[in-house]
C-alpha cells in the first residue's frame, strides 16, 4: 500500500505539462505524432513502476544505473528523483533504426523537464557484432525496457552480446533488468542457458502468464 501511495505522489509531481508542450510543438511543426506519450501516460507510468518495485529501488541503497534506450526519459526521471545516479543511452541522430525527428523529439522531451542536466547521455547504436560498451563506468544496474534494437537476432547473438558487452559493464554483484517482447522471451531464456548466464524470469499477470521480464546477473 505504501508503494502505491508513493507512486501516486511521484506521478503527480512529474511535469506532464512540459511534456505536453513538446508533444504539441512537434505535432504542429513537424507532423510528429507523440500523443501516445500523453494518452498512454498512465500505462507507461505503471510499466515503469513495476520495474521500481521489482528492483526495490525505493528501499535500496543508491545505485549507479544505465538506462538503455531511455526514450522520453520517464524511468530515468523516476530513478533520479529517488536519488539514484543515472546515465542513459539514446541512438545517434543519424542512425539506421529511427528517423531524425524521433530522436530529436526524445531529446527535447528530456530537456523540457531538465533531465539532461542530471544524467549523462551516451549515443549508442547497438549491434550484435559490436561489443563496445558505451561508457567506461561500471554499473550496479543496466535496464532495457521494451527496446527494439535486437530485431533479427538469434540465440547465439544474445548469448555473445550479453557475455561480451553487457556483463563487462556491471560491477561484480550487478545485474541487467530486461523487459523484452514476450515473443522473444524463449530465445532470451535459451541464450542465458546456453551461455550459463544466471538469470531470473519473472512471472507476472493474473495467471502468471507474463514471462518477458528478466533479471540477468553478473556471474563473475
Amino acid at each position: 500500500m505504501a508503494n502505491i501511495k508513493f507512486s501516486k505522489v511521484f506521478k503527480n509531481s512529474f511535469p506532464l505539462n512540459k511534456l505536453q508542450t513538446i508533444v504539441d510543438y512537434y505535432h504542429l511543426t513537424r507532423r510528429k505524432n507523440g500523443r501516445k506519450y500523453l494518452d498512454e501516460f498512465d500505462t507507461h507510468w505503471e510499466q515503469k513502476w513495476v520495474a521500481v518495485e521489482l528492483l526495490d529501488l525505493i528501499e535500496q541503497d543508491r545505485k549507479q544505473i544505465l538506462d538503455v534506450g531511455a526514450g522520453i526519459g520517464l524511468f530515468a526521471w523516476i530513478c533520479v528523483t529517488l536519488g539514484h545516479k543515472v546515465d542513459i543511452t539514446e541512438l545517434p541522430v543519424d542512425n539506421k533504426y529511427q528517423p531524425t525527428d524521433i530522436i530529436n523529439f526524445f531529446d527535447d522531451a528530456k530537456k523540457s523537464f531538465k533531465l539532461d542536466e542530471t544524467v549523462t547521455t551516451y549515443r549508442w547504436e547497438i549491434s550484435c557484432t559490436d561489443y563496445k560498451f558505451p561508457s567506461k563506468k561500471k554499473y550496479d544496474l543496466i535496464t532495457m525496457q521494451r527496446t527494439n534494437f535486437d530485431i533479427g537476432w538469434n540465440t547465439d547473438d544474445y548469448t555473445t552480446w550479453i557475455t561480451n558487452c553487457l556483463i563487462p559493464g556491471l560491477v561484480p554483484d550487478g545485474k541487467i533488468f530486461w523487459v523484452c517482447p514476450w515473443k522473444k522471451s524463449n530465445m532470451l531464456r535459451a541464450a542465458c542457458e546456453q551461455g550459463k548466464i544466471k538469470y531470473l524470469q519473472h512471472q507476472l499477470g493474473d495467471l502468471g502468464t507474463e514471462y518477458n521480464i528478466f533479471e540477468i546477473y553478473n556471474n563473475k
